[in-house]
């Protein structure tokens, strides 16, 4: 008997909400934030975000390298309306030094709704020279249609 109350009364909860739109002549609404692809638009998200990409390198204490990218943008029914890398640059460790080189877009950015792009950092040993190296540390992200 319990049961038969539980299912009847879940019944009459979803109903009244469904029925109150039907009688004001308006179609339910989704019980999900879909963006413009629920109102007929383009679909997907709109705001503005951040988001920092990073890579690590290295062995703590004697040649970490922590490499790293932060982003901003803002999408409007999906299509991205700004982009701009707003920080680039390394931390080190030990006895290695990093300087950020270039980042730059290889594809999408303003006015699609996608972004991907590079960064590099040149790399290079301190302490001892007879173990010396030098080296582009490179790494790619991107920003998902949507």
């Amino acid at each position: 008997m319990r049961k038969v109350l539980l299912i009847v009364g879940l019944v009459v909860a979803f109903a009244v909400p469904a029925a109150a739109h039907a009688a004001a002549g308006q179609p339910p609404r989704p019980s999900v934030d879909c963006g413009g692809s629920c109102e007929g638009g383009g679909g997907g998200s709109s705001g503005c975000w951040q988001e920092t990409w990073r890579q690590d390198r290295g062995f703590d204490y004697f040649n970490h390298i922590h490499h790293y990218v932060v982003a901003q943008w803002c999408k409007s029914n999906g299509t991205i309306t700004s982009f701009a890398i707003v920080e680039h640059s390394c931390d080190t460790s030990g006895f290695v030094s990093c300087t950020p080189g270039p980042a730059f877009l290889t594809g999408g950015g303003v006015g699609w709704g996608w972004v991907t792009f590079e960064a590099h950092a040149n790399v290079g040993i301190t302490v001892p020279k007879a173990l010396g190296y030098n080296l582009t540390d490179v790494f790619s992200g991107s920003i998902a249609p949507g």
